[in-house]
């Protein structure tokens, strides 16, 4: 029986394999080979463990005085133990600004959300965006957002992950809405709204066991359920936009209504068309146009011109 050189290479190989496990670790190291090192994971109650982030902080539930706490109070924390933590209305101020506080204005930047570029953004845009999604959840007509302990200072609760599901969700809804009639965009909502008077005025905001991503569709779909009559799709076939029309708008911008519109006319006159570009490219080509219809037109004599000009 002959032995193969790739034969022989697994016996060598398998020989020194059994040496390494009889030397000690030194000697392992001053050979070909080296042994893999396992990786020991700390203790969990070890100062040097990492906290588990897939654990969920269990959300503070907002008892009557701090709900009236957070419509009345613009400058203080709601919670003192054992530090304070959670949100102001001055910090929404400015996502607040930025999203809007009418129903047109949220419905806009709900759109306008849905047409951005995320691989674009930069870290402080995200963390802008971050802020207005959470604007956008909790309006300031609205009641406070769920508050936790872990709650970052300056950042909002909701994350980069959260943004961007909502973010796929809402793009894919609005794509079947383009396709037109025929196509409907199904939006299953598992929100537990909560109403409450407070100051005489009717207050209404998600459940806090409610995750982000469903108080979402629940805002997204009462913003264009409100703005449904101006809802269009922009009628240019390159653009496909949609948005919120001005009267009898039809397209989003007035450079797709300028394309429409020579479209249009380009269909309706295409013989006209046709002859306006053959003599456009005579003349680039030998420097005089090609007459568009009819008999070559002579200029008239000198003197004629004179005695019409007298």
């Amino acid at each position: 029986m002959s032995v193969t050189p790739t034969k022989r290479a697994a016996h060598s190989t398998r020989r020194q394999r059994r040496a390494l496990r009889s030397r000690p670790a030194a000697a392992a190291e001053q050979g070909g080979l080296k042994r893999p090192r396992r990786s020991i994971k700390p203790h969990p109650g070890s100062p040097s463990a990492k906290p588990d982030v897939r654990l969920k902080l269990d959300r503070h539930v907002l008892s009557q005085e701090e709900v009236q706490a957070w419509s009345a109070q613009s400058q203080t924390r709601l919670f003192k133990e054992p530090a304070p933590f959670g949100f102001t209305r001055a910090d929404f101020a400015p996502a607040w600004g930025r999203v809007g506080k009418t129903d047109e204005a949220r419905a806009r930047w709900l759109l306008e959300f849905a047409a951005r570029d995320l691989r674009a953004l930069s870290a402080a845009d995200w963390l802008d965006l971050r802020w207005e999604v959470f604007g956008f959840l909790y309006p300031p007509s609205g009641g406070p957002p769920p508050f936790s302990s872990g709650d970052i200072p300056g950042e909002p609760s909701c994350s980069v992950n959260h943004v961007r599901r909502m973010y796929r969700w809402l793009q894919s809804g609005l794509d079947r809405v383009k396709r037109g009639a025929g196509h409907s965009w199904a939006v299953p909502l598992a929100v537990t709204p909560r109403l409450t008077m407070l100051g005489g005025r009717l207050l209404t905001w998600p459940d806090p066991d409610t995750s982000f991503t469903e108080s979402f569709k629940w805002k997204a779909y009462e913003a264009l359920d409100r703005e449904a009559q101006r809802f269009r799709v922009c009628t240019n076939a390159n653009c496909r936009r949609v948005f919120l029309a001005l009267n009898r708008q039809a397209s989003c911008t007035k450079r797709c209504s300028q394309t429409v519109r020579t479209r249009k006319y380009r269909a309706g006159h295409r013989t006209k068309v046709n002859e306006l570009r053959r003599a456009y490219y005579a003349k680039r080509r030998n420097g005089t146009a090609m007459p568009i219809s009819g008999p070559p037109k002579t200029a008239a004599p000198v003197g004629e011109v004179i005695r019409d000009g007298q």
